[in-house]
């Protein structure tokens, strides 16, 4: 979060030498621990041995969170540079078990395939959101959203209610 939020470059740091940073007063918020049990430990049936392909990664910080149910590779993709070369960082310096593939390549140009796709906030700024979900081919899908943008909420779940079970 350091890299990210400070705009600071990569620095060739083990996860060791991360770890030893000096520590900020700033918590990981409870809201945040509820949505990370949801997402992750809420569907380790769905990460666990699986290839996961996670759109719009931003810098990288839920690699960790995906390796903890050990999947057998998470690809991430992000149309930032930045954002990549961060994500490529995390995923060097971080312990995770399985392959990791971080790609600079918007969701619109990406094969959108995997054994389960996640899409965390990230489906409010694509500019035609009915073109990507068409393009998913995934036998699982964990997305949140903004519903305030460009989509109502019938009009998401008429996009999957044919292809997927709703929960």
């Amino acid at each position: 979060n350091h890299l990210h939020f400070d705009k600071q470059p990569p620095y060739v740091l083990t996860w060791d030498e991360y770890q030893k940073r000096p520590n900020s007063d700033w918590l990981f918020p409870k809201q945040l621990e509820i949505y990370f049990e949801k997402v992750f430990a809420d569907n380790k049936d769905i990460i666990e041995s699986k290839t996961i392909l996670d759109i719009g990664c931003e810098y990288g910080s839920k690699i960790p969170w995906f390796d903890k149910f050990n999947p057998e590779k998470i690809t991430c993709i992000d149309p930032s540079e930045y954002n990549i070369t961060l994500a490529n960082h995390v995923a060097n310096i971080s312990d995770q078990k399985c392959r990791v593939s971080c790609e600079c390549i918007s969701a619109e140009e990406y094969n959108l395939e995997a054994d389960t796709i996640f899409m965390l906030s990230v489906n409010q700024f694509f500019e035609n959101q009915q073109m990507i979900y068409s393009k998913l081919k995934c036998e699982n899908l964990v997305i949140d959203t903004w519903l305030d943008r460009n989509i109502s909420y019938n009009e998401l779940l008429t996009c999957f209610k044919d292809n997927y079970s709703l929960e």
